[in-house]
C-alpha cells in the first residue's frame, strides 16, 4: 500500500483542524446519510480505515487512552480482574464508575490507569470497547454521526478517514 504523506498524524493538529471544519463536516455527514446507501458508505469507510490504520502509529498517539473513559462490560471486568488476580468487585471499586442499571463500568481516571509510556499494560486483556476503537470497522457508519464527530476531533485515523470520505463523496 502506498504511504499517504498528506495524512495528519499529530492528535493536537487533528483537534485544531477538526474544530475548524466541525460545522462543515457535520453537514457533510448528515448529507451523506441522506444521499447514499449505508452499505456503500460502510464498504468505503472499512476500506479507508484499513488503509489509514496501517499508516498511523497508535502508540505514538495514544490519544484515545488519554482522553476517553472506555466502557467495561461485565465480561471485560471479569477477564481483567482475573488478570490482576483480584475480585471483580475490588477491580471495579478501584478503577471504574459502575452503572448498575446498564451493567457496565467506565474508567474513573484519565489518562487510563493502564497506560504507561503510551502503551496499554493490559493489552491482551483490554476491554472490547478498546479493541474495537475507533469503531470504523463496524456497520452502519452513517448512523453514528455523533460518536464519529467526537472521534473525528481526537483520533488521527477517524479524522483522516472522514477527510478522505469527503473527497470521495463531494
Amino acid at each position: 500500500m502506498k504511504e499517504d504523506s498528506n495524512l495528519i498524524h499529530n492528535p493536537q493538529e487533528v483537534e485544531r483542524l477538526a474544530r475548524q471544519k466541525e460545522e462543515a463536516t457535520l453537514v457533510f455527514l448528515q448529507t451523506l446519510k441522506s444521499q447514499h446507501r449505508s452499505k456503500e458508505i460502510d464498504e468505503t469507510v472499512h476500506q479507508l480505515n484499513n488503509e489509514i490504520s496501517e499508516q498511523i502509529d497508535c502508540i505514538a498517539c495514544a490519544n484515545c487512552c488519554k482522553v476517553l473513559n472506555p466502557a467495561f462490560s461485565e465480561d471485560d471486568i471479569i477477564v481483567i480482574s482475573q488478570y490482576f488476580q483480584q475480585s471483580p468487585e475490588s477491580f471495579t471499586e478501584k478503577h471504574l464508575h459502575y452503572n448498575e442499571t446498564e451493567n457496565y463500568g467506565v474508567m474513573k481516571n484519565r489518562p487510563c490507569d493502564f497506560l504507561k509510556d503510551n502503551k496499554c499494560t493490559i493489552y491482551a486483556s483490554r476491554p472490547e470497547s478498546c479493541k474495537e476503537y475507533p469503531h470504523l470497522n463496524r456497520p452502519n457508519f452513517i448512523y453514528r454521526i455523533r460518536s464519529t464527530m467526537n472521534n473525528y476531533k481526537m483520533c488521527p485515523i477517524v479524522y483522516n478517514v472522514v477527510e478522505l470520505l469527503k473527497r470521495k463523496f463531494t
